[in-house]
């Protein structure tokens, strides 16, 4: 009796766990192929098998439970367009979920060169993040959430038919296909909340194939000197950059209806590899800020001299043909040690203040970084 019942239990439990799969399998989807090539980065048995567990519960996480939104009130006196730019320094009037923040001040992206500020303003908002410190590493960090994104529903008009979105990102370039890479977005939806195709939304990664930038759009884009970490810092790889640049779309036919803009900038479908984004965007016709990307003459890169690297007390910087050069240095966390306006000739730059060791550097011509390296400290 006692086995009759063992070999029925077995069987009602083996047929359930055979539709489950057949049926409503929770990992369906899951690129097995690209998570070994994650997984070959791991050396050790317990983190293989803690990275493998940690996977697959991230997968099924952003698939099944996104980020909760968070909605920031918008001014009643605010027009229409009202803090669209975040000049108000907050993230008012949009609905955010993930992970965000407003910048301000003159800082540098460590990665991309550019400022984390748009031009010609003074707050910008930044979705997502680099933060391999993740909750699933051990010891476990802050970092919870791989998705994030900014939405905003307004009423056209013919005042504000025409939105430009300006943006910059950095995305760090494991070789996922492009359905699987880390990304940044512009999309757009009627008041039906339907994808609006026409203006098309924006899409930008770095997939293999083909071993490169991916856009739907005209982009500016180049590859960083500097590395970037995965997460729980399994490995490291190069990073592509987007530096600030305009994308305008025009939804004249949309007078007289809602439309939803929406933002987003997400890691790997694996959160494995990150991806975030800076954005900035303008829908009053008259006063918008459009970003023009800044081409420097490959002759005047050409003039740049730095020496002598490694430096003791003095590095010698030659600027050459360079229109309003200046220096900046970061340590190894990607923080901003020293910044230096440089004249166009040679300038000579004291290091007594840097402690020995490695260090990040750019120049900059006219606010459009021109060069990128690494510095070491004697």
């Amino acid at each position: 009796m006692k086995t009759s019942l063992a070999i029925c239990l077995f069987l009602i439990l083996s047929i359930r766990m055979y539709a489950q799969k057949g049926t409503n399998d929770s990992l369906a989807g899951f690129d097995n192929v690209h998570f070994q090539e994650h997984l070959s980065e791991i050396k050790d048995k317990v983190g293989r098998e803690n990275f493998t567990r940690n996977a697959e519960r991230n997968f099924i996480r952003t698939k099944y439970y996104p980020a909760p939104a968070r909605t920031f009130p918008l001014s009643a006196s605010s027009s229409t367009c009202g803090n669209f730019d975040f000049e108000d320094g907050n993230a008012n009037g949009w609905t955010i979920g993930g992970d965000f923040q407003i910048m301000s001040g003159s800082g540098i992206d460590p990665f991309g060169g550019f400022p984390v500020v748009c031009p010609g303003g003074n707050f910008s908002l930044r979705l997502n993040d680099n933060n391999t410190n993740a909750g699933t590493c051990s010891p476990p960090g802050s970092k919870t959430t791989f998705t994030a994104s900014a939405s905003r529903t307004i009423a056209i008009t013919a005042a504000n038919a025409i939105i430009n979105v300006n943006y910059a990102g950095v995305i760090l370039n494991f070789p996922h296909p492009q359905n699987a890479a880390a990304n940044f977005r512009i999309e757009f939806y009627d008041q039906f909340n339907n994808p609006i195709t026409a203006p098309t939304s924006y899409t930008a990664c770095w997939a293999n194939p083909p071993g490169g930038v991916v856009a739907n759009m005209p982009t500016s884009s180049g590859t960083s000197t500097v590395q970037g970490l995965q997460i729980c810092s399994y490995g490291q790889y190069p990073t592509a950059y987007f530096p600030w640049q305009t994308q305008t779309f025009n939804f004249s036919a949309f007078i007289g209806s809602n439309i939803t803009i929406k933002l987003s900038a997400d890691w790997c479908l694996y959160q494995y590899d990150w991806g975030y984004a800076y954005f900035d965007v303008c829908c009053d016709n008259t006063n918008c800020n459009k970003i023009a990307v800044l081409n420097v003459d490959e002759n005047e890169k050409e003039t740049l001299k730095i020496y002598p690297n490694p430096a003791k007390n003095i590095l010698n910087i030659d600027c050459g043909k360079l229109k309003t050069p200046m220096l900046v240095v970061y340590n190894c966390l990607g923080q901003e040690v020293m910044r230096r306006n440089l004249s166009a000739n040679k300038n000579q730059i004291q290091l007594d203040d840097l402690s020995d060791g490695l260090y990040l550097f750019s120049i900059y011509s006219q606010n459009k970084q021109v060069k990128q390296g690494k510095l070491v400290k004697e």
